[in-house]
């Protein structure tokens, strides 16, 4: 893996520290167009579970993709990162960052000792399913229920 930070093609990829607030939120605000409250980044960025990766072009926030170690208690304690909100923002598209990112990510995952990446995407993002499929992902017949609670 190359120790981050790391320079490619004018981005510059980090593990996210306290201060990158602001970039981060960017980001979520752009592409999930959810409003990320400072209070759940602070406690997303101090649980060590957690791990925020963000690509930057000079000062401006290109993308992030965040991992989530989790350990299958019922299945040998296997280790799974599960990838959660990775999204780059659409000026910086088609430029190679997700892919990058998604390195990252899997080299973190080998150090890690985890037995696989996860992740979820919605059905109409068939680009998106295209990537994964193309980078060693496989598609699991699977559907996800969510149930909200009502306050």
């Amino acid at each position: 893996m190359k120790l981050l930070p790391f320079e490619q093609d004018g981005y510059t990829y980090r593990f996210a520290d306290i201060h990158d607030y602001e970039s981060v939120k960017c980001v979520v605000d752009e592409v999930f167009q959810f409003d990320l409250l400072k209070d759940n980044f602070i406690e997303y960025y101090n649980n060590s579970n957690f791990k925020i990766l963000i690509a930057l072009m000079g000062e401006q926030p290109a993308g992030t993709l965040c991992m989530e170690r989790q350990c299958d208690y019922f299945n040998n304690k296997r280790i799974i990162i599960f990838v959660r909100n990775a999204g780059i923002r659409e000026k910086f598209r088609r430029n190679g960052v997700f892919k990058q990112l998604y390195a990252i990510a899997y080299e973190y995952a080998k150090l890690m000792n985890a037995a696989a990446i996860e992740l979820t995407c919605a059905n109409y993002r068939s680009a998106a399913h295209n990537f994964y499929l193309n980078n060693g992902f496989t598609k699991k017949k699977t559907t996800v229920f969510i149930r909200e609670i009502e306050v």
